[in-house]
């Protein structure tokens, strides 16, 4: 029942008015502490997952720089090694040698990207065993990609190129596939699926021109 004098009453409204108004303020602050706790942890799960991310590229360039060096260790450096299989060794070789790359490493990108097939070309454009763009390649100074020595050269230096920009092979290799600027703009490899295949997969073919390797498989 309500008081019949109108003090009280104006006394007792006034009251559950400061009342709704103080539930009011904690409700608020309430949700604006949940919204910034949650978007704490969101911000933290990006943070630990590109720290993870970044951890296990320099983890597989440690393994790679690892096995070049053990690699390296029984072969003389100036003349690189690869098995005597090998489709264009000797171009592979001295394209090594010119852009200081892995002759392995090489050999892999070559399987992946074309399957020693010299005739290859993408529906981009891309030529060769390399599949390197015409553009890039007069970039390089190499006007003539019909000819597989020019493919390997022009292949060999795109990619010690993206070794020497990103300072990581797994980058580099995605940069290869992707475009420089997608791994910039994702700060590592690509979310693209042939992209996320593509880095694996020359680097597992890179283990065929190791010693001890069998060179390209027999079909």
């Amino acid at each position: 029942m309500k008081s019949s004098d109108p003090w009280e009453q104006s006394r007792t409204e006034s009251l559950m008015r400061r009342q709704e108004a103080v539930k009011s303020r904690r409700t608020r602050r309430m949700a604006y502490g949940l919204g910034a706790a949650l978007a704490f942890i969101f911000f933290l799960t990006l943070i630990i997952g590109w720290t993870s991310s970044q951890a296990d590229v320099r983890a597989a360039d440690q393994k790679i720089a690892e096995s070049s060096s053990r690699h390296q260790a029984g072969v003389n450096h100036s003349e690189g090694w690869l098995p005597s299989n090998t489709p264009y060794r000797d171009s592979i070789l001295r394209a090594s040698r010119e852009s200081h790359l892995d002759p392995a490493l090489l050999a892999g990108l070559i399987e992946t990207e074309s399957d020693f097939n010299p005739d290859t070309v993408s529906s981009a454009g891309a030529i060769g065993l390399t599949q390197v763009l015409q553009e890039n390649a007069d970039d390089m100074q190499i006007s003539d990609l019909s000819d597989p020595d020019n493919q390997i050269q022009a292949g060999a230096k795109l990619l010690a190129g993206l070794i020497g920009q990103f300072d990581s092979t797994q980058l580099a290799l995605a940069a290869y596939n992707a475009g420089p600027g997608a791994v910039q703009r994702y700060g590592g490899i690509p979310p693209y699926r042939e992209t996320q295949n593509y880095v694996p997969r020359v680097l597992e073919f890179r283990k065929h021109y190791l010693p001890g390797g069998s060179g390209k498989p027999t079909e």
